[in-house]
């Protein structure tokens, strides 16, 4: 191997041991994470997948309303023919009559519409006045040559027909709505035939939203149209209006857009191509080609045929509406000035609160949907105009130049389809960087880099969004910097802890003031080397300490932790014990060394019980100072253990080890699962005098295979009620049922019991072991015992 490659790598040999010294868990941790928020990226569970989605589209709506609108292109004269309030109280109350709708069709022509589209539907005929005059009273009584007169008015008072014959103009093309359902298989009106041009064995293998059921409009109207297109604007999952489907099927016939309906007809174009990419057993969607020629106007989409709103601005409610707003009812009556619908595209549709076409946006929680289609055929029509100059259609220099400043920032904004890809590359290269380079850091440089680093991402984001109209998905990046940055900080905080910790340990602690005295009175009968011995260990902890810590302050914690370890360790002291340890919320203690002590079973339980009463006492003065109350489980064991001043040159402590030592710390991890608050082990129980204790379990805790007796102690022989003894003895009973497999015995007792005490967890426990074991072959030596696989 070359000399330089050999330096090189050893090198980065010597630059990984550096990162790598006393840091390998954080770092491993910070993989871990990376990893796994990189997974949700590629294969994320149905809910995180969604939560992701949600995420992503807040950080979306922020984003467009932070970042400059695009600027509407003034060349694209699109206008909005509201029927709006005040067109509703001169005209009449909506649906209007077929004559009014044809007449507004015919005004609009007058006005040198181009192409009319309408936002809404005409599913149902309209009644002929006639048919419905001699329905009503009949030819007898109208008399011959007045009903013949009658029926030869029909074709003139028939209003379906003179609307078709309105909107048919040679002048003005007209694109009528239709309404899909997603849902419900409804079948309302005329369906056009399909004009997306693809292979039939392709249709239904293509990822498109797929509708149920249709009100389009009567057969009559619709021949006569230039074309149909949807009207539906269907949400995101939070009701917000982001991005639209250009296309959607039905039946394996597909149907465009409103808007994408009216630019084919504006653009005199015959057809559309559903643009697919061949990807496995399916095809996805890749774009929408207008035309016959093969890429004249061809528009991108994701692979559901979908676009996101290129919105311009806020909506006419708002007063900061960027598309002119004509009433209805003023072109009717000839009150608009001509140049504003002249060779203008129109869209009519309604503001009215009554007619229920309002949506929600990213701009604003309540939008004119007729304005929506008008941002999505702006939108077409700035794509399709910067696809002709770069075709050449517009020869032109400053023609071109003012085509592509017009239609600067107006293209739909979109993803990439590298996004994916592009986001795992980055989460996985960012992740492991950060992972070698953050546990090397300290506090402050840590929180100065993750700001650093989480306003880069944000910076960078925006601006592949500003000059590129890239939407690029954030969350998990960002995620993943937070995490990152707050499993180093907590590392960081729990190794200062324990340095600290070290630095100021106290070497003289170890028992209480009065233990001391007593040793100093015989110096030669103690001694701190190892030695075992039978004792009693008692391991006590706050229960869910991380939701109490996070209800306080730095200062907060500190006085309730105090306030919590002073007392109890009183109580340790007063019943002859030694404090072993104080870790974050728990104490550990011990009975019988340095002083031996013959009653060090009755001394742990009897310091057990009187903690629990204390803890009682101190969540009433808790609550008065505003701090939550605080539950604690506490095991005790007793057993040969090893005693004696443990540790290094740098720090010693005298403290106890041994299997007996371990079944304390996990009874006490195990009280959580059985609902009680005190448990001790088979070898406290055996001689142990003065106390009312009951079986809780065999069990077999997680690295042993021999199973150990467990028992709760209820209280003091003298305190025992007979009402407590009797609920005892019908325990016993159940759980003697239970261990000789009378499961039918053991669930009824336990279920009177369960009835008796609703709030014990215990019942419920055997309740469903009993239920699961009753189905399983167990072996004849069965003894009743359960195995705990978590410590």
């Amino acid at each position: 191997m070359p000399e330089n490659q050999t330096s090189a790598i050893r090198y980065l040999k010597t630059i990984s041991r550096f990162l790598l010294k006393g840091r390998r868990l954080p770092v491993a941790i910070s993989l871990l994470v990376t990893f796994l928020v990189t997974w949700m990226e590629i294969a994320p569970a149905p809910g995180v997948g969604t939560l992701i989605g949600r995420l992503d589209n807040l950080i979306y709506d922020q984003r467009f309303n932070l970042m400059p609108k695009p600027v509407k292109n003034p060349e694209n004269k699109i206008v909005i023919v509201d029927i709006d309030e005040r067109s509703l109280q001169v005209e009449g109350q909506w649906p209007w009559d077929r004559f009014k709708v044809g007449r507004l069709a015919e005004k609009l022509e007058e006005y040198g519409v181009l192409v009319t589209g309408f936002d809404v539907t005409f599913p149902e005929p309209q009644r002929n006045i006639v048919q419905d005059l001699l329905g009503r009273v009949g030819n007898e009584r109208l008399g011959g040559g007045l009903a013949t007169q009658l029926l030869g008015l029909e074709t003139e008072l028939d209003a379906d027909r003179y609307m078709a014959q309105a909107i048919s103009g040679p002048l003005m093309s007209v694109v009528l709505s239709i309404s899909f359902n997603p849902v419900q298989e409804v079948q309302y009106g005329s369906l056009p035939a399909s004009i997306v041009n693809i292979d039939a064995d392709i249709a239904d293998r293509v990822a498109l939203q797929e509708m149920a059921g249709y009100t389009s409009n009567i057969a009559v109207l619709q021949e006569a149209a230039a074309g149909a297109g949807i009207m539906n604007q269907l949400p995101d999952l939070d009701g917000i209006i982001r991005r639209v489907p250009l296309v959607v099927r039905y039946q394996n016939q597909l149907y465009p857009t409103l808007a994408l309906e009216m630019a084919r007809v504006y653009f005199f174009e015959d057809r559309f191509d559903l643009v697919t990419q061949p990807s496995g057993s399916v095809h996805q969607v890749e774009g929408i080609r207008i035309g016959s020629n093969a890429g004249q106007y061809e528009l991108a989409t994701d692979s559901r045929a979908q676009v996101l709103v290129p919105y311009t601005g806020r909506s006419i409610l708002s007063g900061e509406g960027q598309f002119p707003f004509v009433s209805a009812t003023d072109v009717l009556n000839d009150n608009v000035d001509p140049a504003i619908l002249e060779n203008a595209l129109v869209l009519v549709g309604t503001t009215a609160t009554g007619l229920f076409d309002l949506r929600s946006t990213p701009l604003e929680a309540v939008y004119p949907g007729v304005e929506v289609h008008a941002n999505i055929l702006n939108g077409l029509l700035d794509s399709f105009v910067v696809q002709e100059i770069a075709a050449g259609q517009q020869t032109d220099l400053q023609q071109v130049m003012n085509g592509i400043e017009q239609s600067r920032g107006v293209a739909f904004p979109y993803q990439p389809v590298w996004e994916h890809g592009a986001i795992v590359f980055t989460l996985l290269v960012t992740g492991v960087l950060l992972s070698l380079l953050l546990p090397a850091l300290g506090p402050a440089v840590l929180a100065v880099m993750m700001l650093a680093l989480l306003a880069m991402a944000i910076w960078s984001n925006f601006l592949l969004w500003s000059v590129y109209r890239m939407d690029i998905s954030l969350t998990l990046i960002l995620l993943l910097i937070v995490l990152l940055g707050v499993v180093n900080m907590a590392y960081g905080f729990l190794s200062e802890r324990r340095s600290r910790k070290a630095i100021k340990g106290m070497f003289d602690q170890y028992v209480p003031p009065a233990h001391i005295d007593e040793m100093l009175h015989n110096p030669d009968a103690y001694t701190f080397a190892g030695e075992s011995r039978e004792m009693t260990v008692l391991f006590a902890d706050i229960r869910d300490f991380t939701t109490v810590s996070e209800a306080l302050t730095a200062t907060e914690l500190k006085q309730l932790l105090n306030e919590f370890f002073t007392p109890v360790t009183g109580i340790i002291f007063e019943h002859n014990g030694t404090v072993d340890k104080y870790v974050g919320d728990m104490v550990m203690a011990f009975w019988g060394a340095p002083l031996k002590d013959l009653n060090h079973r009755y001394n742990g339980v009897n310091a057990g019980l009187h903690i629990l009463d204390k803890v009682e006492e101190l969540c009433v003065e808790f609550e008065a100072k505003g701090f939550p109350r605080v539950k604690i489980g506490v095991g005790i064991n007793s057993g040969m253990m090893n005693v004696g001043d443990m540790g290094s040159v740098y720090r010693r402590a005298y403290t106890v080890l041994g299997d007996a030592v371990n079944l304390a710390s996990r009874l006490e991890g195990l009280t959580k699962y059985y609902g009680v608050k005190f448990l001790l082990g088979e070898q406290t129980v055996n001689g142990l005098e003065g106390f009312v204790c009951r079986l809780i379990d065999k069990v077999k805790v997680k690295g042993k295979d021999k199973a150990v007796k467990i028992y709760e102690p209820m209280c003091r022989t003298a305190e025992a009620t007979p009402e407590l003894l009797d609920s005892i003895e019908e325990y016993e009973k159940a759980l003697n049922c239970y261990f000789n497999k009378d499961w039918d015995a053991a669930q009824t007792q336990f279920e009177a019991l369960q009835h008796k005490f609703p709030q014990a967890l215990l019942y419920k426990i055997y309740l469903e072991r009993i239920e699961s074991l009753r189905h399983e072959n167990l072996p004849e030596d069965w003894d009743g015992s359960y195995q705990h696989m978590s410590k």
